[in-house]
Protein backbone atom coordinates (compact mmCIF):
# COMPACT_ATOMS: atom_id res chain seq x y z
CA UNK A 1 0.00 0.00 0.00
CA UNK A 2 1.40 3.65 -0.99
CA UNK A 3 1.26 5.11 2.59
CA UNK A 4 2.00 8.50 1.24
CA UNK A 5 -1.89 8.56 0.12
CA UNK A 6 -2.99 7.97 3.53
CA UNK A 7 -1.16 11.36 4.45
CA UNK A 8 -1.21 9.87 8.93
CA UNK A 9 1.78 10.76 9.52
CA UNK A 10 1.72 14.52 9.07
CA UNK A 11 0.16 15.17 12.51
CA UNK A 12 2.71 12.84 14.52
CA UNK A 13 0.11 11.04 15.45
CA UNK A 14 0.67 7.68 13.32
CA UNK A 15 -1.87 5.05 12.56
CA UNK A 16 -0.07 2.54 15.03
CA UNK A 17 -2.44 -0.39 17.55
CA UNK A 18 -2.18 1.54 20.92
CA UNK A 19 -4.43 3.13 23.01
CA UNK A 20 -6.02 6.50 22.07
CA UNK A 21 -4.89 9.01 24.94
CA UNK A 22 -8.77 10.33 25.27
CA UNK A 23 -9.53 11.73 28.42
CA UNK A 24 -12.35 13.89 29.23
CA UNK A 25 -10.44 16.57 31.69
CA UNK A 26 -13.39 19.14 32.29
CA UNK A 27 -14.23 19.38 28.49
CA UNK A 28 -17.00 21.50 27.75
CA UNK A 29 -19.59 19.67 26.02
CA UNK A 30 -21.76 21.70 23.85
CA UNK A 31 -24.88 21.30 21.35
CA UNK A 32 -23.23 19.87 17.88
CA UNK A 33 -23.99 22.69 15.42
CA UNK A 34 -24.41 22.16 11.82
CA UNK A 35 -21.29 21.58 9.57
CA UNK A 36 -20.09 24.36 7.58
CA UNK A 37 -18.71 23.98 4.04
CA UNK A 38 -15.28 23.09 4.59
CA UNK A 39 -12.43 24.80 2.61
CA UNK A 40 -10.60 22.06 0.47
CA UNK A 41 -7.72 23.86 -0.08
CA UNK A 42 -5.43 21.14 2.35
CA UNK A 43 -5.53 17.09 1.67
CA UNK A 44 -7.43 14.77 3.82
CA UNK A 45 -5.20 13.78 6.47
CA UNK A 46 -6.05 9.72 8.42
CA UNK A 47 -5.63 9.29 11.37
CA UNK A 48 -6.86 7.41 14.93
CA UNK A 49 -8.72 9.72 17.34
CA UNK A 50 -6.60 10.42 20.17
CA UNK A 51 -8.36 13.41 22.15
CA UNK A 52 -11.85 14.70 23.96
CA UNK A 53 -11.97 17.17 21.14
CA UNK A 54 -11.78 14.12 18.63
CA UNK A 55 -14.71 12.73 20.35
CA UNK A 56 -16.34 16.20 20.25
CA UNK A 57 -15.80 16.51 16.21
CA UNK A 58 -17.42 13.09 16.25
CA UNK A 59 -20.55 14.42 18.17
CA UNK A 60 -20.80 16.98 15.59
CA UNK A 61 -21.27 15.27 12.74
CA UNK A 62 -22.68 12.48 14.27
CA UNK A 63 -25.49 14.52 14.41
CA UNK A 64 -25.84 14.36 10.14
CA UNK A 65 -25.02 11.23 9.76
CA UNK A 66 -28.05 9.60 11.89
CA UNK A 67 -30.29 12.29 10.01
CA UNK A 68 -29.22 11.23 6.94
CA UNK A 69 -29.74 7.63 7.79
CA UNK A 70 -33.39 5.99 7.27
CA UNK A 71 -32.50 3.66 9.61
CA UNK A 72 -31.28 5.40 12.47
CA UNK A 73 -33.07 9.14 12.20
CA UNK A 74 -36.37 7.76 13.82
CA UNK A 75 -34.06 7.57 17.07
CA UNK A 76 -33.12 10.65 19.00
CA UNK A 77 -29.70 11.33 18.78
CA UNK A 78 -27.69 10.91 21.96
CA UNK A 79 -23.78 12.28 21.84
CA UNK A 80 -23.93 11.66 25.69
CA UNK A 81 -24.14 8.07 24.70
CA UNK A 82 -21.86 8.10 21.62
CA UNK A 83 -19.26 9.99 24.14
CA UNK A 84 -18.99 7.07 26.78
CA UNK A 85 -19.20 4.60 24.61
CA UNK A 86 -16.35 5.67 22.00
CA UNK A 87 -14.14 6.50 25.05
CA UNK A 88 -14.83 3.29 26.95
CA UNK A 89 -13.86 0.76 23.92
CA UNK A 90 -11.03 2.75 23.06
CA UNK A 91 -9.91 2.55 26.60
CA UNK A 92 -10.61 -0.41 27.66
CA UNK A 93 -9.65 -2.51 24.08
CA UNK A 94 -7.48 -0.68 21.71
CA UNK A 95 -6.14 -3.13 19.91
CA UNK A 96 -9.87 -4.37 19.27
CA UNK A 97 -11.79 -0.97 18.69
CA UNK A 98 -10.66 1.77 16.37
CA UNK A 99 -12.20 5.38 15.55
CA UNK A 100 -10.58 6.84 12.42
CA UNK A 101 -11.27 10.01 11.13
CA UNK A 102 -10.20 11.70 8.20
CA UNK A 103 -9.82 15.86 8.47
CA UNK A 104 -9.31 18.48 6.01
CA UNK A 105 -8.07 21.16 7.38
CA UNK A 106 -7.70 20.34 11.13
CA UNK A 107 -11.91 19.95 10.45
CA UNK A 108 -13.50 16.65 10.71
CA UNK A 109 -14.87 15.47 8.00
CA UNK A 110 -15.46 11.89 7.71
CA UNK A 111 -14.66 8.92 10.30
CA UNK A 112 -15.00 5.09 10.65
CA UNK A 113 -15.65 3.14 13.26
CA UNK A 114 -14.03 -0.77 13.48
CA UNK A 115 -13.74 -3.26 15.45
CA UNK A 116 -11.77 -6.98 15.86
CA UNK A 117 -13.96 -9.95 16.59
CA UNK A 118 -13.11 -13.94 15.73
CA UNK A 119 -15.30 -16.21 14.38
CA UNK A 120 -17.00 -19.05 16.17
CA UNK A 121 -15.94 -22.21 14.49
CA UNK A 122 -12.78 -21.10 13.03
CA UNK A 123 -9.20 -19.54 13.59
CA UNK A 124 -9.27 -16.36 11.82
CA UNK A 125 -9.80 -12.79 12.82
CA UNK A 126 -12.39 -10.37 10.96
CA UNK A 127 -12.52 -6.49 10.86
CA UNK A 128 -15.35 -5.25 10.91
CA UNK A 129 -16.50 -1.61 10.19
CA UNK A 130 -19.53 -0.42 12.29
CA UNK A 131 -19.87 3.04 11.03
CA UNK A 132 -18.75 4.70 8.22
CA UNK A 133 -19.41 8.23 6.92
CA UNK A 134 -18.33 10.96 5.19
CA UNK A 135 -19.69 14.67 5.21
CA UNK A 136 -21.74 15.71 2.14
CA UNK A 137 -19.77 18.09 1.02
CA UNK A 138 -16.58 16.01 0.68
CA UNK A 139 -17.88 12.73 -0.91
CA UNK A 140 -16.80 13.31 -4.13
CA UNK A 141 -13.01 13.93 -2.30
CA UNK A 142 -10.70 11.62 -1.05
CA UNK A 143 -11.96 10.97 2.45
CA UNK A 144 -14.04 8.06 1.89
CA UNK A 145 -11.41 6.19 0.00
CA UNK A 146 -8.50 7.33 2.23
CA UNK A 147 -10.79 5.90 5.26
CA UNK A 148 -11.24 2.65 3.58
CA UNK A 149 -7.29 2.66 2.58
CA UNK A 150 -6.61 3.61 6.97
CA UNK A 151 -9.38 0.84 8.26
CA UNK A 152 -7.59 -2.02 5.93
CA UNK A 153 -4.43 -0.94 7.42
CA UNK A 154 -5.71 -0.87 10.75
CA UNK A 155 -7.00 -4.14 10.70
CA UNK A 156 -3.77 -5.60 8.99
CA UNK A 157 -1.94 -4.30 12.23
CA UNK A 158 -4.11 -6.36 14.28
CA UNK A 159 -3.67 -9.37 12.67
CA UNK A 160 -6.94 -9.76 10.61
CA UNK A 161 -7.52 -12.00 8.11
CA UNK A 162 -10.46 -10.46 6.67
CA UNK A 163 -12.31 -6.79 6.17
CA UNK A 164 -15.88 -6.43 6.49
CA UNK A 165 -18.33 -3.23 5.77
CA UNK A 166 -22.11 -3.56 6.85
CA UNK A 167 -24.14 -0.68 4.72
CA UNK A 168 -26.93 -1.03 7.22
CA UNK A 169 -28.21 2.70 7.37
CA UNK A 170 -29.91 2.24 3.75
CA UNK A 171 -28.60 5.88 2.32
CA UNK A 172 -26.56 6.00 -0.93
CA UNK A 173 -26.37 2.52 -1.34
CA UNK A 174 -25.66 2.17 -5.24
CA UNK A 175 -22.74 4.71 -4.65
CA UNK A 176 -21.87 2.85 -1.49
CA UNK A 177 -22.28 -0.13 -3.53
CA UNK A 178 -19.60 1.37 -6.54
CA UNK A 179 -17.12 2.41 -3.97
CA UNK A 180 -16.80 -0.32 -1.87
CA UNK A 181 -16.16 -2.93 -5.62
CA UNK A 182 -13.68 -0.59 -6.35
CA UNK A 183 -11.93 -0.52 -3.23
CA UNK A 184 -11.68 -4.37 -4.04
CA UNK A 185 -14.95 -5.18 -1.45
CA UNK A 186 -17.16 -8.17 -2.79
CA UNK A 187 -20.59 -8.76 -1.56
CA UNK A 188 -21.19 -11.49 0.59
CA UNK A 189 -25.15 -12.05 1.85
CA UNK A 190 -27.16 -8.81 2.52
CA UNK A 191 -28.85 -6.88 5.44
CA UNK A 192 -32.14 -7.81 7.14
CA UNK A 193 -34.23 -5.61 9.77
CA UNK A 194 -37.18 -5.89 11.50
CA UNK A 195 -38.32 -3.24 13.72
CA UNK A 196 -39.61 -4.19 17.58
CA UNK A 197 -41.13 -1.12 18.67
Amino acid sequence: MDESTLDMAQRDQPMVPHAPEIQDQGHERTEPQPTRKANNSGSVQIRLAKTAEDLQALAEIGVDAVAESPTLSRYAYDAERMWRKAQDRLKKEPNRHALIIAELDGKLVGFLWAQVGGHLFVDARSAQCLVFYVSPEHRNGLAAIKLLKGYQRWAEQQGCDTIALHVTSGARMKTTDRLLRKMGFTQVGGNYEKGMI
